[in-house]
């Protein structure tokens, strides 16, 4: 692989870069790779957008919250038989 130094980077770029970078919470040069693999067609846009904003709540629940989901949502499990006539 080539490494190439970029001069002439400004406050502001350098700052918007650094924002792109920890929002992604990946490397500056990551993320920069990324920004000119896309502006040079050489990745393109994934189909779907991924989102992450639920991310830290994955894997939180103990056996006491699971048990209490369940309860509290087993009327939704139950099917009304005159609905389907």
């Amino acid at each position: 692989m080539k490494t190439i130094t970029l001069r002439g980077v400004d406050e502001d770029l350098e700052k918007e870069l650094r924002r792109r970078a920890k929002n992604k919470k990946e490397s500056m040069n990551k993320t920069i790779l990324n920004i000119l693999k896309k502006e040079t067609g050489q990745e393109k846009d994934k189909p779907f957008k991924e989102y992450h904003d639920l991310d830290e709540l994955a894997g939180t629940w103990n056996k006491e919250d699971f048990d209490e989901f369940n309860k509290n949502t087993e009327i939704c499990r139950q099917i009304d038989l005159q609905d389907w006539q």
